[in-house]
């Protein structure tokens, strides 16, 4: 999800963010709104991402 953010849109927010001199209160109020409107799909791949990463943690304790 990060790498698709960084190709599709980090040139569009870098273009906001500088033209507001660095201003990002607007970019937490979005993704707070956004946060409201998360579908069934959003939840699935929010939940995957934190297994996953839970499975990666504790392999890194174990190995």
């Amino acid at each position: 999800m990060i790498k698709w953010l960084d190709k599709q849109i980090g040139p569009t927010l870098a273009t906001v963010v500088t033209a507001l001199d660095g201003e990002i209160n607007w970019l937490y109020k979005l993704i707070s709104n956004g946060n409201t409107r998360l579908k069934n799909k959003h939840q699935q791949a929010i939940f995957q991402y934190k297994q996953e990463k839970e499975k990666e943690r504790k392999g890194d304790e174990n190995g």
